[in-house]
């Protein structure tokens, strides 16, 4: 039996392919990806892609693991700069789930497929597809987790900021028994400025006590607060609020000495006993 073997068309399928797998990676590992990285790596999956079809090898399951074995590696070492094993582990298996989930939308549509434009169009929309529910698992996780975006009013000004919420905050104002919401002091110097490093009237102290000891925390209660779990869809640029925000009336904000989270991705720590009385 006598088959015609169309190498140029097997690159451009593979290479289109590769290309969207890559921008899938890349979109839920959180990684830049440069166009030049992209067309190398993506050359180098649709190169292993004509090998493998090419060269003959008695035994499918051994080609297509080389292929995938291969062709993964390859395509991750040059896509992104990988500085760690667990890095490639985790980029490696993220490619290939992204592999087996577009080849089986793929696969199911492509027999009644005859046009490769066609085809390119499926991959387009299968690539839209896989990244809405990239975006969709990502806003399920972080409202999982208790991550809000947070304005906080004091006076005329208004500040945005991001706080998590933390089950082991229980600190409390012990005069007015109000719950402390506690902001990173790196964060309150750029937000508060000159107010907090003269810490005028409006600021006070309240002891407290963690693992690390215990001591005096400078503290401050604003005008009001708003807080809407991250990924709603709160539009900043109309400034209109998602129903699911929620008001909180003269929050106490404490300043934290200790930088515990100035790297994460949040400014302030919430109370979840605050959390429970907030006002929609």
């Amino acid at each position: 039996m006598h088959y015609e073997v169309y190498v140029d068309l097997i690159f451009l399928i593979n290479f289109m392919m590769d290309g969207i797998l890559l921008l899938l990676t890349a979109g839920i590992l959180k990684c830049r990806i440069t166009w030049g990285r992209l067309f190398l790596a993506a050359g180098v999956g649709a190169l292993v892609g004509v090998l493998m079809t090419v060269i003959y090898l008695p035994n499918f399951w051994l080609k297509s693991m080389l292929a995938y074995l291969c062709g993964g590696a390859g395509m991750i070492f040059c896509a992104f700069p990988v500085r760690s094993f667990r890095f490639f582990a985790k980029a490696f298996m993220v490619l290939m789930i992204c592999t087996f989930l577009m080849g089986g939308i793929l696969q199911s549509v492509s027999r009644s497929v005859r046009s490769v434009g066609i085809f390119f169009l499926f991959a387009g929309m299968a690539y839209g597809f896989g990244n809405w529910m990239v975006k969709f698992l990502e806003m399920l996780l972080v409202r999982r987790q208790g991550i809000y975006e947070i304005e906080l009013y004091t006076g005329e000004k208004c500040f945005v900021v991001r706080g998590k919420m933390d089950t082991g905050n229980s600190l409390k104002d012990p005069c007015s028994q109000k719950p402390v919401h506690v902001m990173a002091k790196k964060k309150a110097e750029e937000l508060f400025g000159e107010e907090l490093r003269r810490e005028n009237k409006n600021f006070y102290r309240i002891p407290y006590s963690t693992v690390q000891g215990e001591g005096e925390m400078p503290v401050l209660e604003i005008e009001k607060m708003y807080l809407q779990p991250v990924g709603d869809g709160r539009s900043r640029k109309t400034g209109k609020l998602a129903e699911s925000g929620r008001w909180m009336k003269h929050p106490v904000i404490g300043i934290c000495q200790i930088p515990v989270f100035e790297q994460e991705e949040y400014d302030i720590l919430l109370n979840p006993e605050g959390l429970g009385g907030v006002e929609s």
